[in-house]
């Protein structure tokens, strides 16, 4: 997990690629628009305060569930996934509880092959989860980069006879 002791600098990341080194040479609308340049437009803009807590860096993806946001927690100095329900589950109740068991559940769960889940908030009526930041490739890239496995014919579980 990356700690960021200066928060000034975190805040000027400069991100080729999301996982970039915070360097202090460059200022926040350079690192800010060439992180634009990258990422497709989320809800919100990278330099985005929410919360009075966490600053977005870039949004990392988005999906069916939501958008995911790399972010500095500017409480405890170091870099979150902000993962947000799409706009319009945030006013299915029958979701939104769903979404707060599956916190429940995933705060019970310490594996080094599972990312650690924080804390869940709302911003803007928009709910979402704070989770462990994991620096790396996303399967789209390592897929487009390695080629898609062939795929394997599925076995029966059952006899005949």
């Amino acid at each position: 997990m990356d700690r960021v002791d200066d928060v000034t600098s975190a805040e000027t990341v400069a991100l080729g690629n999301v996982g970039a080194v915070p360097r202090k040479t460059e200022s926040a609308a350079a690192a800010f628009s060439s992180v634009s340049s990258i990422a497709e437009e989320g809800r919100f803009a990278p330099g985005a305060l929410l919360g009075g807590r966490y600053r977005i860096i870039a949004m990392l993806g988005r999906g069916g569930m939501g958008e995911v946001y790399q972010a500095t927690d500017l409480t405890l100095g170091q870099y979150v996934a902000l993962k947000f329900l799409p706009q319009e589950a945030s006013q299915n109740q029958r979701l939104l509880e769903r979404f707060h068991g599956e916190v429940r559940v995933a705060r019970q769960v310490s594996h080094p092959n599972v990312c650690r889940v924080y804390d869940i908030g709302e911003v803007e009526g928009a709910p979402f989860i704070s989770m462990e930041y994991v620096d790396g490739e996303d399967l789209a890239s390592l897929l487009t980069r390695i080629g898609v496995p062939a795929k394997q014919p599925r076995r029966a579980n059952w006899r005949t006879g």
